[in-house]
């Protein structure tokens, strides 16, 4: 799908403005991280009544700066919004090199709704490695070394990033069987049909749509 161009707009700024376009004034939104989310803030704060919750500090401190109205975990949201740092044209997706993704997933998975944003700098021909993974402080050392590149999350959970410059070939079962290992709480995987669409701004001002997963299913 495409959209009437509007000039001089990023394609970070495009795809916010497509996704705001969804959301109607009064919703409960679960905000992402990362400087795409940064970048939709201005348009979300237009919606009248919206209220959101954060996923990390940075974006909540954004997020109020400009003018967004900030509540607590709920037990559901109307919308989940996020950026996205790889896609592959099945609809998998990398996130998280922030090192939110615990706490984006899990608000996520309490959306009605769940979009990406992205522009086509993020588009892959196939998600490659490193991908970030959270484990507990305690068992990080099953997963790290000398030359492991490491951060800690605003959960205070060590975030681990793995198989870096690997192929992931069937995300969906990589991140199982990560998920399955000691220690381990979340990947950064998001595989396909975890979230609704993925929209993708361009330059020239248009946008186009990745659907991964009809509305309601």
């Amino acid at each position: 799908m495409s959209v009437a161009p509007h000039q001089g707009q990023g394609g970070k700024s495009v795809a916010g403005a497509a996704a705001t376009a969804l959301i109607p004034p009064g919703s409960r939104l679960a905000l992402g991280t990362g400087s795409t989310v940064e970048a939709a803030l201005p348009a979300l704060a237009a919606i009248p009544g919206l209220v959101a919750t954060p996923t990390s500090e940075v974006i909540a401190d954004r997020a109020l700066a400009a003018g967004i109205q900030l509540v607590p975990v709920q037990s559901s949201y109307d919308f989940y919004l996020d950026g996205a740092d790889q896609v592959a044209p099945t609809g998998d997706v990398i996130k998280g090199s922030w090192g939110a993704h615990v706490r984006e997933k899990t608000l996520a998975e309490l959306a009605e709704r769940r979009i990406l944003i992205c522009d086509e700098s993020k588009l892959v021909d196939k998600l490659v490695g490193p991908v970030p993974v959270a484990v507990v402080p305690y068992f990080s050392g099953l997963y790290t070394s000398e030359s492991s590149d490491t951060k800690t999350d605003d959960n205070g959970l060590t975030i681990v990033a793995m198989s870096p410059g690997e192929v992931i070939d069937a995300p969906g079962d990589w991140d199982s069987e990560m998920c399955g290992k000691p220690g381990v709480v979340m990947t950064g995987i998001f595989p396909v049909g975890f979230v609704e669409q993925i929209i993708v701004g361009h330059e020239d001002g248009s946008h186009h749509v990745i659907v991964t997963k009809s509305n309601g299913v």
